[in-house]
C-alpha cells in the first residue's frame, strides 16, 4: 500500500471513529412501510414513524411526511419542529427552504416563515447559486432569496450558463 492510501484510511478511520461526528450521523432505515433514522451501528435513535423516505438532516432539520402525507421538518429528535404541511420541500440551505403549498412554490426560514411566496408550480435550482428560476402561469422568471429578479414573462427560460439565461418570448430567443 502507498503512504498516500495509508494516509488517507488513517484520517478515514480516524474521521469515522471520532464519536463526536459518529454521533450526529443518522441514517435513514425502512420497517414494513414506515420510516425512522438509526445511527451508523444500527441503533434505532428515531422510531420509523414516516410514511416517506425521510431527508439526511442538513443545518440540524430533515424533511419528514407523516400520516397525511404532507411534509414538514424534523430535529435530531424526531420532533416535528416544521409541522407537516408541505406538498413537496427541499433541503434547507443558509437556513433558507423552499417548499411547495397548494398555492405554489415560496422560500421559508428555520422559523417557518413565509420570505416569498412566488405562487410559481415549478422551480428549478441553479446550481450553488441563490438564483431560482420560477413558473407561474406558463411564464418563467428568476427570483433571487426574498425578490424577483426578473418577473415571470418569458415562454421558456433555460438553466444559468456562465452568468446568462437563454429566454424565449412569442418564438424568439
Amino acid at each position: 500500500m502507498s503512504k498516500l492510501k495509508l494516509i488517507i484510511t488513517f484520517f478515514i478511520f480516524i474521521i469515522l471513529n471520532n464519536s463526536s461526528i459518529a454521533q450526529k450521523t443518522l441514517i435513514p432505515f425502512r420497517v414494513k412501510n414506515l420510516w425512522g433514522y438509526s445511527d451508523p451501528k444500527g441503533k434505532m435513535l428515531i422510531p420509523a414513524q414516516f410514511i416517506y423516505e425521510p431527508g439526511w438532516f442538513n443545518e440540524g432539520l430533515a424533511m419528514a411526511a407523516d400520516s397525511s402525507g404532507l411534509y414538514g421538518f424534523i430535529n435530531e429528535k424526531g420532533d416535528f419542529v416544521i409541522k407537516p404541511q408541505y406538498l413537496e420541500v427541499k433541503d434547507f440551505k443558509n437556513n433558507l427552504c423552499w417548499v411547495k403549498k397548494y398555492n405554489g412554490w415560496a422560500l421559508i426560514n428555520q422559523l417557518d416563515q413565509e420570505i416569498i411566496n412566488t405562487g410559481g408550480d415549478y422551480f428549478s435550482e441553479q446550481g450553488n447559486t441563490l438564483f431560482v428560476k420560477i413558473r407561474k402561469n406558463n411564464k418563467w422568471g428568476i427570483t433571487k432569496l426574498n425578490q424577483w429578479i426578473i418577473e415571470p414573462k418569458y415562454d421558456y427560460l433555460g438553466d444559468l450558463n456562465d452568468g446568462i439565461f437563454m429566454a424565449q418570448v412569442d418564438g424568439k430567443y
